[in-house]
């Protein structure tokens, strides 16, 4: 059975990366509005950088799901790709616009790549 996992989640690691995310927002009590496919849909198209720096992926565990407006649900046009740190800084402190003002002052691209 374990190996069947695994096996399915290297076969799959948007699905389970979907499956994850709709199981903490479960967790946690906030709207999660996409369905699998759409999200599939949606993850597949998204360059591989993060919206908010620009700096490139390095691997699956730098890749973020992150809310552009924080006090909206996980739904399509509120969805975007960040890295770890754009993510974890900006949180639900900042909005979409506050945090790019924060990434181009302090330079944070080139900080972090």
């Amino acid at each position: 059975m374990r190996k069947a996992n695994n096996e399915y989640r290297k076969r799959n690691p948007i699905k389970v990366k979907y499956a994850s995310k709709k199981a903490t927002c479960k967790g946690k009590g906030i709207d999660f509005e996409i369905s699998a496919e759409d999200f599939v849909d949606w993850y597949s198209a998204q360059p591989k950088t993060c919206h908010y720096c620009g700096r490139e992926f390095k691997d699956k565990f730098d890749t973020k799901i992150d809310r552009k407006d924080a006090r909206g649900g996980y739904r399509p046009g509120n969805l975007v790709l960040a890295c770890f740190m754009c993510n974890r800084l900006k949180s639900d402190i900042f909005t979409e616009e506050e945090w790019f003002e924060i990434v181009q002052k302090y330079n944070l691209v080139r900080r972090y790549k």
